[in-house]
């Protein structure tokens, strides 16, 4: 069609850590949160129409039951490990179906993340791009839609990677959850050394993560063609991290990180947060 650009918006799906209870309540709050975001991004979708749009699941789908405070989350979680894969999918289906009806190209990338990590006993066991409850929901997902026919891509690491690279409209987008970086700020340097061991990161020209719980946007450097690289960090959709408030004194308000990326134009840090 005449005068369309070829533009992809980019839905930045991270850290529901389903089952989860904090500040803000427990599943019933995170399911309303869930609604509230597919009401704005619908809306989202309205005004920029998209050709393409591609939901990235950045990880923590589910809070699961073996991480850092395991004994706490027997205390606090609200849904069996059954139960937080049956919600996370429900929600990430409810949100696709929403996506595919008004969007003709839909792709669906996940990577591995710490919080969906198979673990015996707190340590990581079995292979990082299969073994993961978020590659697990992937999965699930895409049964769904090939039964529908729905003609969805669907983006997975390698067996042994925890990041993807993919084109987007000609922009190269990598994902990756970001623990691997330990803290936020290092993940600029994280990025920068996964060019030396050829890693599917290496040469993307915008990287997203969640893990941090925050919304941030960052300008790290030029590309060959004299654009920037940029960085974003996804804002999270939990319920909250009361032992990082007390820590730290601060805590972030929960949303949707958006952004829209247009072919032959240098993505310059604009982002929405729904």
């Amino acid at each position: 069609m005449t005068g369309v650009r070829d533009s992809a918006l980019v839905v930045l799906w991270s850290d529901l850590q389903v089952g989860k209870v904090d500040k803000l309540g427990g599943t019933d709050a995170l399911v309303a949160r869930c609604d509230l975001m597919r009401d704005r991004l619908r809306e989202l979708v309205r005004k920029h129409k998209p050709q393409q749009v591609v939901f990235a699941d950045l990880g923590d789908t589910v809070e699961n039951f073996s991480n850092k405070a395991n004994q706490q989350q027997l205390r606090t979680n609200d849904l069996s490990i059954m139960q937080q894969v049956d919600v996370a999918i429900t929600e990430a289906w409810l949100t696709l179906k929403m996506l595919g009806d008004v969007v003709p190209d839909v792709v669906y990338a996940s990577v591995g993340s710490n919080h969906c990590q198979w673990r015996v006993s707190g340590q990581a066991v079995g292979l990082p791009g299969v073994d993961d409850w978020g590659i697990h929901i992937l999965h699930q997902i895409r049964r769904l839609a090939v039964e529908k026919g729905f003609g969805w891509r669907f983006v997975l690491p390698d067996p042994d990677d925890e990041s993807v690279c993919l084109d987007v409209v000609g922009h190269r987008l990598a994902l990756v959850h970001g623990h691997q970086a330990n803290r936020p700020d290092n993940v600029v340097s994280w990025w920068r050394g996964q060019q030396f061991g050829n890693q599917p990161v290496a040469h993307a020209d915008l990287l997203a993560t969640g893990h941090f719980h925050h919304l941030r946007v960052q300008e790290c450097g030029a590309k060959p063609n004299g654009g920037s690289r940029f960085w974003v960090q996804a804002s999270t959709l939990d319920n909250g991290s009361g032992w990082f408030r007390r820590v730290a004194g601060e805590s972030a308000v929960p949303g949707l990180t958006c952004f829209v990326l247009d072919r032959g134009v240098d993505f310059a840090g604009t982002v929405f947060k729904l």
